[in-house]
């Protein structure tokens, strides 16, 4: 089958987002799909071009890349205009690309879901609708949007996308859960993890040379990487590294970037939290020892955050065989998965003694983190490996394709 997905992230970007995609990618086409991708130009990657329209290959697929928003740096307001500015520039792209055979749109941004139903018209092929995070739940959640226009205008957006959406892909059955609530239908929506390529991102010696470069040989290095955003209870952490700097080991390291980073710096060097380094996005090839280097890493949501996606970090993490933290709101699935798996330990968002004591706990007892750290490798290589996990996508398109014929 042709396979057109619609994505913000994609490679050279780097992020989750734009990783989750390339494999799905790669692996469709290991199944024997064509697949074209749209997308923008590269946001967190300065030096590369950007233009008004670029078509190349990136691996195996064949790629349109499309003017990217003027609005993706900034706060609320710049973001919301991101995501109404992509749905057009997305769709004309999807026009450019040829009928497909199938649609899949990854949301966020919520209105590649419009751009794909606008598409699913033209073409007349069936699209699907890929939900990784809840909006607009989770920007309501944190106070993100509050005006009640733009918060109804956002949920019958929400609304029209899963009634109309031939089928809707969840990582969470908590997910599932939410979208049926919001109008998806039961026959119409799935629920398949994200997955890790568990050959790649594997158990390996800490003290490595990731871990050399940014002078951490010798500690115990607590880690968070990964998107720096609204969502994420990335203050809470440096209250907890106020609390553990007496202990002269603990190194505390934020990886990545996003809006929040630049305020976190700051705050970070005024009050004289020594412990706490600031390092950038990593290359894709550096990610399995940046994971490795980590004697615990950390999954942080602020307590408001009530969606229950799993963050595909989680699953990062577990394949590398690291202990690992999860903060956040109990009722999540992350929690859930954590706590059902015995991979780590989970605190109460929003509370640094608990984050801190938990960190101490593991330190404290390197045996019963390196048994947490087995725990999660072993889930991860039976649950979430990238071959199986692509094909129940494969399947689900199959099976839109053969129900709108």
């Amino acid at each position: 089958m042709r396979v057109l997905l619609l994505t913000n992230y994609f490679p050279p970007e780097i992020g989750a987002a734009s990783y989750l995609y390339f494999d799905l990618a790669e692996t469709l086409a290991d199944l024997g799909h064509d697949v074209i991708v749209v997308t923008g130009f590269p946001r967190y990657r300065a030096q590369s071009r950007r233009g008004l329209l670029r078509r190349e290959r990136v691996g195996r697929s064949a790629v349109i890349r499309v003017a990217s928003s003027p609005f993706d740096k900034g706060g609320a307001i710049r973001r919301g205009l991101d995501h109404l500015y992509l749905a057009p520039s997305l769709a004309l792209g999807g026009l450019l690309a040829g009928k497909p055979d199938v649609i899949l749109a990854y949301s966020p941004p919520l209105t590649l879901g419009a751009s794909a139903w606008a598409l699913s018209r033209r073409w007349n092929a069936p699209f699907i609708v890929n939900v990784q995070d809840l909006f607009p739940q989770y920007a309501i959640d944190i106070g993100l949007l509050t005006s009640r226009p733009m918060i109804r205008a956002f949920e019958s957006l929400e609304c029209f996308v899963y009634r109309t959406a031939d089928a809707i892909i969840v990582n969470s059955p908590n997910s599932k859960q939410h979208v049926l609530a919001r109008g998806g239908s039961p026959d119409r929506v799935v629920a398949i993890s994200n997955w890790i390529d568990v050959d790649v991102i594997c158990p390996g010696p800490s003290d490595n040379e990731f871990r050399r470069v940014n002078g951490l040989s010798g500690t115990f290095l607590v880690q968070y990487a990964g998107t720096m955003g609204y969502q994420q209870d990335l203050d809470t952490l440096l209250d907890a590294a106020r609390i553990l700097l007496p202990d002269a080991r603990v190194r505390i390291q934020l990886i990545g970037d996003g809006v929040e980073r630049g305020r976190l710096q700051a705050r970070a060097r005024e009050e004289g939290l020594d412990n706490v380094l600031f390092t950038p996005f990593q290359p894709r090839e550096e990610y399995p020892q940046v994971i490795q280097s980590a004697d615990v890493a950390l999954v942080m949501l602020r307590r408001e955050v009530k969606t229950p996606a799993i963050p595909s970090k989680l699953l990062g993490i577990m394949a590398a065989g690291t202990s690992v933290i999860v903060s956040a709101d109990p009722s999540g699935d992350a929690p859930a998965l954590v706590e059902a798996v015995g991979c780590g330990l989970t605190v109460e968002p929003g509370c640094p003694s608990a984050l801190a004591d938990a960190i101490l706990r593991l330190k404290n007892d390197p045996e019963m983190a390196s048994r947490m750290g087995r725990l999660g490798r072993a889930h991860a290589e039976a649950n979430f490996t990238r071959h199986a996990r692509v094909k129940d996508y494969a399947e689900t398109m199959q099976r839109v394709i053969d129900r709108r014929a």
